[in-house]
């Protein structure tokens, strides 16, 4: 398949970053589905084909890694709402 490339599935092939992310996964033939990826790194995007437990798998991670990270960014914001500063996004007194 033209433009579609076999690397390895969650790192950046351009800048080796970890943080790659799935834009979205499309169903293809058989066994395999086919994943448009982009590095908030280094900006790198490109369409990789994977095997659906592959795909599946790097779906479920994805979608913990997001809920750990707008947990880490909520607990951030009440530690400093109880603290007495002023979260993101909020006019100061």
């Amino acid at each position: 398949m033209d433009g579609v490339t076999e690397n390895r599935l969650t790192t950046c092939p351009t800048c080796t970053s970890r943080l790659i992310a799935p834009d979205w996964f499309v169903g293809c033939d058989g066994d395999r589905q086919i994943i448009v990826r982009c590095c908030p790194e280094c900006g790198h995007a490109d369409t990789v084909m994977a095997s659906r437990e592959a795909a599946d798998a790097w779906r479920r991670r994805w979608a913990r890694q997001r809920v750990e990270i707008a947990a880490a960014v909520l607990v951030s914001e009440l530690e400093d709402w109880l603290s007495g500063r002023a979260a993101p996004g909020t006019p100061s007194a």
